[in-house]
């Protein structure tokens, strides 16, 4: 993001881009899992609140029971807060995960410039590629959180289309 290519980049294909990412991933295998489940059931709970919403406010309209009333308040605070709870320990797991591959990377980025010859640092100065390693595994790591976020949020959205589907398609449609 606004730097611009050195002479020692290297060139890599996509494909080998994403193997070698993915292998950074590889020891955080478990923690992904849980963040892809926590993905998931955060966004089957953001769908159902709208859901429960509705039916609560339908339900509420043919007959104002104080009893009905406090029920849907109860579970509208129920499910909001589970919401939470699984966005947040989304965000521990995930931030935990980003967190180990970016060091990896770094010591990995580390253990490169060392290798070089001293020449190496004639052409590039030393604290130019020491700032190119580090803005470059922190625009890595804000990526990884940005791509979790916008997951979730797809599939917020995917499972609200699905919704609006069963309850009127011709509705849906026009939406």
């Amino acid at each position: 993001d606004g730097l611009d290519a050195e002479a020692y980049d290297r060139k890599y294909s996509d494909y080998d881009l994403v193997r070698r990412i993915v292998n950074y991933f590889k020891p955080e295998g478990v923690r992904i899992a849980i963040v892809v489940a926590a993905i998931l059931a955060t966004s089957l709970v953001s769908t159902a609140l709208p859901v429960v919403i509705s039916d609560g406010l339908d339900t509420l309209t043919v007959a104002p029971e104080p009893q009905a009333m406090l029920r849907l308040m109860l579970i509208v605070t129920f499910l909001g807060v589970l919401g939470w709870a699984f966005n947040a320990f989304r965000r521990w797991l995930s931030a935990a995960a980003i967190g180990n591959v970016t060091l990896q990377l770094r010591e990995h980025a580390f253990d490169a410039v060392m290798k070089r010859d001293l020449s190496f640092y004639d052409q590039f100065p030393s604290g130019k590629i020491v700032s190119r390693v580090t803005s470059d595994t922190n625009q890595f790591s804000q990526t990884v959180g940005l791509v979790t976020d916008l997951m979730s949020q797809f599939l917020l959205c995917v499972f609200l289309i699905l919704y609006l589907f069963s309850v009127n398609s011709t509705l849906a449609w026009i939406t």
